[in-house]
Formats: structure tokens, sequence, C-alpha cells
């Protein structure tokens, strides 16, 4: 799966940055980003596309709004905040981008209170947080996959345990009892990839009934094959692995996606984007392949840097500056500023969350898991440009679906059951 607008791999006709994204699965056809629709044939020549990929076409899907509020690029609406650390609060979110205070080295943060720490090893306690999600405008790279990024207030109320790096190989291999990454023989460290979100579902289930957890969903009406990959040598597929319904559990104690606001949260460290830090003359520059990358050398694994020599190597030169690229061992990068790795890069990771535009209006708590198709995938992976590794970049696709991503497990923390409602 190439992330991209630019590479012989890619439809010639791809002029611009802010797009709508269409997902192609086979010979099957394409769909857009909110849910199935006609194949898009001609110019595109998706036709003679045997493999799925997720491509560029046409115009934004928020064009016309800048900001939340304003409309205008001001972004008021957002810096007009009264900070607030009331209720005796000694650490997390005032709301206004700031934080009421900092924990001793042997405590960590709830989001209220410095508590000792709740999460199983390897595991990172996520505080409940207030936050700007989205991308302003102007940020370079905005909308690389069509997706809308307009940026609004968001409140996660509950704290939750996330999984400190992207689940491996190995990790994968001991639940599921087979490998279906077509990166499986390059090494146990490597994250998981190859498995659909319908797969990523029964392996969060399959982990918690392991580890004598209650399952996280309830499912029903199971086809296909768990687990399958695809055909030796295909890097991406269609899978034939679905369930009917899928009905998260709240009061779950074992293993599930996080939302996509838990996990832009967890990705952000509690820090929002600062409109400030992208002047309109922001030049345009490193969202591609290139490479050195200044800002993503020391974080992120992509397209520009994700050299590997393992035998199952993907030849890569028709878009990147390197021969051969593949996913690398989980937490070779610096961890973000909560501990947690390759939150950007390497591959992308599902939420629980079906593709929509956002909201406007602040929101608490939001995860839309009631109408949709496609389903949120966020991060950005090896095989994509440099403009999808960014914290606020969105990008969706099929549940079926097999390709670059992968997933990075949450757990509720005991005290305060359910996760994000």
């Amino acid at each position: 799966m190439r992330f991209g607008n630019s590479g012989n791999m890619r439809p010639a006709a791809l002029s611009t940055l802010a797009v709508s994204l269409a997902i192609c699965a086979g010979t099957a056809g394409c769909w857009d980003i909110e849910g199935p629709a006609a194949a898009h044939e001609g110019s595109t020549g998706l036709s003679t596309r045997t493999t799925q990929d997720i491509i560029v076409v046409d115009a934004g899907a928020d064009a016309g709004i800048r900001d939340a509020g304003t409309g205008d690029g001001s972004f008021a609406d957002i810096n007009e905040c009264q900070p607030s650390c009331a209720g005796g609060r000694e650490c997390g979110s005032d709301g206004c981008d700031g934080t009421c205070g900092t924990c001793a080295t042997d405590k960590v943060c709830d989001g209220t209170a410095c508590i000792d720490n709740p999460c199983p090893t390897g595991f990172v306690l996520v505080p409940a947080w207030t936050y700007t999600m989205g991308s302003v405008w102007h940020e370079p790279g905005r909308q690389t996959g069509g997706a809308v990024e307009t940026p609004h207030k968001v409140t996660v109320t509950r704290p939750f345990c996330m999984a400190e790096a992207e689940t491996t190989n190995a990790e994968w291999l001991a639940v599921a009892g087979k490998a279906p990454s077509y990166f499986a023989t390059a090494g146990d460290d490597l994250p998981v990839q190859n498995i659909s979100w319908y797969d990523a579902i029964a392996f969060c289930n399959a982990k918690s009934t392991a580890d004598a957890l209650t399952p996280c969903y309830e499912v029903t009406g199971e086809v296909g094959t768990f687990s399958g990959g695809c055909v030796a040598g295909q890097i991406q597929c269609a899978g034939d692995f679905a369930f009917a319904t899928v009905t998260r559990v709240p009061d779950c104690t074992g293993y599930r996606l996080p939302s996509e606001a838990e996990w832009e949260l967890a990705a952000r460290a509690g820090v929002s984007t600062d409109p400030a830090k992208y002047p309109l003359s922001t030049p345009l520059i490193n969202l591609q392949c290139q490479s050195p990358n200044t800002n993503l050398d020391p974080v992120a694994w992509y397209c520009g840097n994700a050299a590997a020599t393992y035998e199952t190597a993907y030849d890569c030169h028709n878009w990147s500056p390197l021969e051969t690229c593949g996913p690398q061992p989980v937490k070779g990068k610096a961890p973000n500023a909560w501990g947690l790795y390759d939150m950007i890069g390497n591959v992308f990771e599902f939420c629980q969350d079906y593709y929509s535009a956002f909201d406007l209006e602040p929101t608490v708590d939001p995860v839309n898991d009631a109408a949709g198709y496609n389903r949120i995938i966020r991060g950005g992976s090896w095989s994509a440009v440099a403009a999808f590794a960014r914290v606020g970049s969105r990008a969706a696709m099929g549940p079926v679906d097999r390709g670059d991503v992968g997933i990075r497990l949450v757990r509720n923390v005991p005290a305060v059951e359910g996760g994000a409602e």
C-alpha cells in the first residue's frame, strides 16, 4: 500500500494535497472515504489495478472550512479560553492547552490527581484531557488523504492504558497461531501488518480471553479466515474475514482499539496544534519521501528513511530515494513525551471509529461507532509520504482490507472502566 501523490505506482492525475481519499481493493473497484461508491475509471486507470492502494482524487472534503467557529483561519474560538484547575487538581489539562501541575517521578497523572501507575507492564497511562483535535488550515501537508481535519475542542474524560508500542509479529503469532504479515519472516519485533479491522477485533478478544480478562467486543456472524493475511507475495489485499455485528462492551477489562480521539490525544501527548507554528509563509517542503527530514528522522519511519535489507524488503525505488524498504523493529525511534513509540510512522494503526467529518462544536468522549463503512487508520507508515506522519493526519480503510496497517492495544483503567463512549 503506497500512500502519497507521486511515484509510478500512483495515478498520474494527482496535483493537490487537499484531496479526497479513495480506497481500491483488487479489481473490485474503489470506494470514497465515507463508503462504497461507483468505481472511478478513466484518467486514474483503476480498472487495471490489481492491489489495494489508497489514492488521492479531486477536492478536499472540508473545502471552504478553515477553522472551527470563525471560518476565517483566525482560530479565535479556540484561543479565547479560560484555564481552570479548580477542585484541587494536581495535574492534567487546564482546558486551554496548559497543565495544572506535574507528578513526582514515582507517580503518574490520571488527568486530575497523581496516582500509582495502574497500567500493566508495557502500557502507558494516558490521562483524561481536553485538547484541540485536528489541524490548522495552513499546516503543511494538511488533508493529504482528503479526510476532514477541522480543529475542534475534544475532552476525553477517562484515563486509559495504551501499549507503548505497536503489536509485533511475535505477539500476534502467540495469540492467533499464524502470522499474516508480508514481513513475517523479517523479525519477531516488527509490527504486525496485513491485518484487517475485523482481524484486529478478533485479536483483541482472543488476547483478552487468553489473559483471563473480559473481552471488549460482542461479535456475531463470523465468516472467513481470521488472520489469513494475503496470498503469498501480495503485500495488500481484500480479505474475507468479517463479523455481522461488532458491539463494544463498556465495562470490559480486556483489550480494545483506541477511539480516534484517544489515539490523537496520546499521539499529541496533550499538546494541541499551535496555529502560530504555521505562518502563511511556511514552505510546503519535505512532505513526500525527501531525505533527510530533520523533523521526522528522530521519531518516525516513513518512505524516506525506512530502508530495509531483509529478504522480504519491498522494492520501493520507484517512489522513494531508497532501493528497498519495509517496516522496522518497534521502539527504534525516540518516544513521544508520554513514552509512546512509533505513534507516527512504521505502520498505520486501526482506531475504533468509522470515518466521518469532525463535529465543529466541542465534544466529549467522541467515537463514531454507529454508522459508516471505512474505519479510521492513523499515524502514517514506512511506505507513506511524510505528510501522513502528522498527529492530525487522518485516513480510512475498508474493514475487510489488509495492508500496511497494524494495531496498538488499549485497556481501560481498572478504577475507571468503560473507555470512550
